[in-house]
């Protein structure tokens, strides 16, 4: 599912209504997941979208080694928000800094 512009901005309004959604990005390659770069009045995230298959498990494996990469000092994104649930928007989506 290639997200729109609309759920994007009702993503990042659910995630902190403070934030306007100025620029969408591809980057180039990537062979797993749908992946944008957001760029936002606040701060730039990096969105990835998952499947079904993989998005009840992987985005919370993902924090998970975030989290214990910091824990042991070495540098890694945070994540900000994952929605299993497709509360805010109509698919599987974790958001990273």
């Amino acid at each position: 599912m290639i997200p729109v512009r609309d759920q994007l901005r009702a993503l990042l309004a659910d995630h902190d209504p403070r934030r306007e959604l100025r620029g969408i990005a591809r980057p180039q390659g990537g062979l797993v997941n749908q992946v944008f770069l957001l760029a936002t009045t606040r701060r730039d995230y990096v969105l990835k979208v998952f499947d079904d298959a993989t998005g009840m498990c992987k985005p919370q494996e993902e924090h998970a080694v975030f989290d214990h990469m910091r824990s042991i000092g070495v540098p890694a994104p945070r994540v900000e928000r994952i929605d299993i649930f497709r509360r805010a928007a109509p698919f599987i989506y974790s958001l990273v800094e």
